[in-house]
């Protein structure tokens, strides 16, 4: 069983304006399970909680061979639409995603619109940057 929510900006808002006690999940939790206090402590605008309304389970099986008689799984808009006030369109908003890509569309607003191949290109091309600017970094130092 997971507990697990992601909050981001607008939630950041609502849990203080509804003074709705949050707990720290995942890679930043504190052992004693202390109440975040949104106006004093460095928040991030996206991280996970604990959460106390919605639950959530997997499970996994395994088979003994490759093909089963099993029926095809059913595409994922027909799997999420027993969600409790599921918005399609949440499929495709960029701002459920990982803060890092939330970070990234700051600085390149068509983001969403990039290819794959297109966005290995931008990290060859960033790569080389980072290397350039530290290689410079560290002549400047020696000087």
């Amino acid at each position: 069983m997971q507990q697990i929510g992601s909050w981001n900006r607008d939630l950041i808002q609502y849990f203080k304006d509804k003074e709705v006690p949050i707990v720290r999940a995942g890679l930043s939790a504190k052992e004693d399970m202390e109440q975040l206090d949104f106006d004093s402590e460095f928040i991030p605008d996206f991280d996970l909680f604990e959460r106390s309304d919605y639950w959530t389970s997997c499970s996994y099986f395994y088979l003994d061979k490759p093909e089963n008689d099993l029926p095809i799984i059913s595409d994922v808009k027909e799997r999420v639409k027993s969600i409790p006030d599921f918005n399609e369109e949440a499929l495709y908003d960029m701002n459920n995603e990982l803060p890092e890509v939330r970070m990234v569309s700051k600085y390149v607003p068509d983001l969403i619109n990039l290819s794959l191949d297109e966005i290995k290109e931008l990290q060859f091309a960033l790569q080389v940057v980072i290397n350039v600017l530290s290689n410079q970094e560290k002549a400047l130092e020696k000087e």
